[in-house]
């Protein structure tokens, strides 16, 4: 998983590269932030790209945690990442991309 968007932005982009041995598609995807970089109230915008990587889209909360270099958190699926198993969640820790 990547973080798209520049520290401090919002909407915060991140990106999900499903990796060997897991499903074509597991269904909706929901990002819980640890630490509430993201904001709980609006809805997530999710889609599958063409190279079958996923985009969420979510808003930054206004109460959260400034000046951080990872986004720490768990991506939910309502089928499973892995294929012919069950495996709901995975927990990531994707760094921002550097300010340049």
């Amino acid at each position: 998983m990547t973080v798209e968007s520049k520290p401090g932005a919002s909407p915060i982009q991140v990106r999900v590269r499903p990796a060997a041995g897991t499903t074509a598609d597991p269904g909706e995807c929901y990002f819980f932030s640890e630490d509430g970089q993201i904001s709980s109230e609006p809805p997530q915008k999710a889609r599958r790209l063409k190279d079958g990587s996923y985009l969420i889209v979510a808003q930054r909360s206004e109460w959260g945690p400034k000046g951080r270099t990872t986004l720490p958190g768990v991506v939910v699926a309502s089928g499973s990442w892995r294929a012919g198993d069950a495996l709901p969640a995975i927990r990531v820790n994707p760094g921002y991309p550097e300010e340049r």
